[in-house]
């Protein structure tokens, strides 16, 4: 990922995780080495890309703009538009050609729950997204870490629908990047303050 400080994996890594894994999975395998680049960095990435939001705003009011801002490949995720228009051209033109989406796993992959999103490869058409076939993950490194992250998820989920906090805790220390008490617990209590306006969930037992 172009965003995204490139430390690698090393082969001993890559050798007991059996799998390639994602550039963001940099963030589980090497947290203390991202957690040093982004104390390092003169802005967080979230400021970075909040300016170079502001800067595509006023770009855009200009109507007489014809051409993709270079400042756009600085963004991450620049070239989703192109997989969006993919997609909804084989949509809408029933084109059942091959895309990598998020659908229902419904089975798909057997050691994830009937109701959880997974991201795998379908034919799409007019009546949607068909999964295709996965071959048989015996990787077990693998699967417990999809099933730990979509338990974080799940969590999530409940504690925004419930206004839980015990479930908002239990996704914060299940997450792999957490994991620690007295950090989560901080963290919640000082975002649910900062957000209190958004967050009434959380607040209308109290």
């Amino acid at each position: 990922m172009e965003n995204i400080k490139d430390d690698g994996f090393s082969l001993e890594c890559l050798r007991a995780v059996q799998g390639i894994p994602s550039s963001y999975l940099q963030y589980y395998y090497s947290r203390a080495a991202k957690l040093k680049h982004q104390k390092e960095d003169e802005k967080s990435r979230a400021q970075v890309c909040m300016e170079i939001e502001e800067q595509l705003l006023t770009l855009y009011s200009n109507e007489e703009l014809v051409e993709k801002p270079a400042l756009l490949d600085k963004r991450g995720g620049h070239k989703y538009s192109l997989a969006a228009v993919s997609l909804i051209d084989s949509i809408a033109n029933d084109k059942r050609d091959v895309h990598v989406v998020n659908i229902l796993n419904r089975g798909t992959l057997p050691f994830m729950e009937a109701g959880d999103a997974v991201e795998v490869a379908a034919v799409v058409g007019k009546d949607g997204a068909e999964p295709l076939p996965v071959e048989p993950i015996e990787n077990d490194h693998i699967i417990s870490l999809m099933r730990i992250v979509k338990a974080y998820e799940r969590f999530t989920v409940e504690a925004a629908h419930t206004g839980s906090e015990t479930a908002a805790m239990n996704a914060l220390l299940a997450h792999p990047l957490v994991g620690d008490w007295e950090k989560a617990q901080a963290c919640f209590q000082e975002m649910k303050q900062a957000h209190k306006d958004y967050l009434p969930q959380f607040w209308s037992a109290e």
